[in-house]
């Protein structure tokens, strides 16, 4: 039996999702975005290179060795849903040029995070942290480490918090807090 989505939670129109990455990628190309803003653009733009498919997990997951900069593609593993949900599954993804733009934006933050080239990282996650956090346990969580579903989401949260209130009032806003509801809209 297929999951439906929560009708409670329904995602955002088409049509505000794509400024909002206009928005978001425009501020990265500027230059006046942080690396938690590029990866951001950068999450969003497989977000919508995957037609909302892959999830924030799914994302997270995604390595430097699943993108291939010469064929314009990404890798992502997707895992089927339920509880007899079977083996994890690759689907590569082409990317048009301003999604390999973005994202070589991110590498190039990335390398910056990682202090030094993509090459021979042990870190092979695509999407590192960008500022050291705590753990629960109170130990510390340092930069260039794979980023967490949950780090993902806060991230997504403190963006969200900008946006909504630079455009109180705009048509589309205020954006919701689960990233969910933002990739759907490109399904």
């Amino acid at each position: 039996m297929a999951s439906t989505p929560n009708p409670t939670h329904p995602p955002v129109r088409f049509e505000t999702a794509e400024r909002v990455w206009r928005l978001v990628v425009d501020e990265a190309d500027r230059g006046r975005a942080g690396p938690e803003q590029v990866r951001l653009a950068c999450v969003l733009t497989l977000a919508r290179a995957t037609g909302g498919r892959a999830r924030v997990g799914e994302l997270q997951q995604v390595t430097i060795d699943d993108v291939d900069l010469g064929a314009g593609a990404v890798g992502v593993w997707h895992a089927r849903p339920g509880p007899a949900a079977g083996s994890r599954y690759l689907r590569t993804y082409p990317l048009d040029d301003a999604s390999l733009t973005v994202l070589g934006w991110w590498l190039e933050v990335r390398k910056r995070v990682m202090h030094g080239p993509i090459e021979g990282d042990r870190v092979r996650a695509l999407f590192v942290t960008v500022r050291a956090a705590h753990k629960p346990d109170g130990t510390l969580y340092h930069v260039g480490m794979p980023i967490h579903p949950r780090g993902m989401q806060q991230s997504w949260d403190r963006l969200v918090g900008r946006l909504n209130a630079r455009h109180v009032g705009d048509e589309g806003f205020p954006l919701p807090r689960r990233f969910e509801q933002m990739r759907r809209a490109w399904r």
